[in-house]
């Protein structure tokens, strides 16, 4: 239905009404709707596990095992949760960023990737990584050598990465 809001204001001269008409206002979806992914991750407690085929019902348990299956162009959510492991290989976008390769967490969830210890959260080194898009994680560096950042990038054949809704913390 219709739901109304009425303002009177109110000068010297005179009592001026304004009318405003929220049409189905509070009947709208608070988030935008999800985007089918082509494969999911969650934690063993939220049903993960890599013999699983990564459905949304049926998720991956590690990011990495999503990552060695994805091709150009597909989508990953990654559900809440900590997940200690680094994500080191990603096949390559297909050369837009509306066919960029991508790892999300899914929205409105809490996803930390905190790897043991050795490198960095999110590590392309010498291999070739371009189109790709990673949104809405938190790289939890607590664990890392010293003197390496939370996301490493290197290697002629990297390039096109977007990090999008990121918090990098703890990095040495």
């Amino acid at each position: 239905g219709d739901f109304f809001i009425r303002v009177n204001a109110k000068d010297a001269k005179s009592i001026k009404t304004i009318e405003v008409i929220l049409s189905n206002y509070l009947n709208r979806p608070v988030d935008p709707p999800v985007e089918t992914a082509d494969y999911y991750v969650a934690t063993a407690a939220g049903g993960g596990s890599d013999s699983n085929p990564g459905t949304i019902s049926q998720p991956f348990l590690t990011i990495n095992k999503a990552t060695s299956v994805m091709t150009s162009g597909q989508l990953c959510y990654v559900r809440a949760g900590t997940f200690a492991e680094r994500i080191t290989s990603l096949a390559s976008g297909g050369g837009t960023w509306a066919t960029a390769t991508r790892i999300f967490g899914y929205p409105g969830e809490s996803v930390t990737i905190q790897p043991g210890s050795g490198n960095a959260c999110i590590h392309f080194d010498s291999v070739t990584a371009n189109w790709l898009h990673f949104k809405n994680l938190i790289l939890d560096a607590v664990n890392i050598t010293s003197g390496v950042p939370a996301v490493k990038l290197r290697g002629t054949n990297v390039h096109h990465v977007r990090l999008e809704d990121i918090e990098a913390k703890n990095a040495p």
